[in-house]
């Protein structure tokens, strides 16, 4: 029923569905909720792998090559995705090759 009112909210409008329904608006509310916790939960455990990959591999890799690496273990993602979670989220940043002079 909840998919339902997701799919044809815009068309037919979420406060006349729900009283057809007859759901309140806040159980429909915290059936999004959930729905969020679920997708919340997943970006967090690939957070967590990039920080893995990240430190163990000596904080050398930037956002180009934890895309390969996260490939390699079966998460696809795209490269504006993993800069974001990198740079802006975990404030991880790839440590350059410095030569000394």
């Amino acid at each position: 029923m909840y998919r339902f009112i997701d799919q044809y909210k815009t068309i037919l409008g979420l406060r006349w569905l729900l009283r057809k329904f007859q759901i309140s608006p806040n159980a429909y509310y915290n059936y999004l909720k959930q729905r969020k916790a679920a997708y919340q939960e997943q970006k967090n455990k690939i957070k967590e792998e990039i920080k893995y990959i990240y430190y163990k591999n000596h904080r050398l890799p930037g956002h180009r090559a934890m895309r390969i690496f996260l490939m390699r273990r079966g998460i696809r993602l795209s490269k504006t995705t993993v800069h974001k979670y990198m740079n802006k989220d975990l404030c991880l940043h790839a440590i350059g090759s410095m030569s000394i002079l």
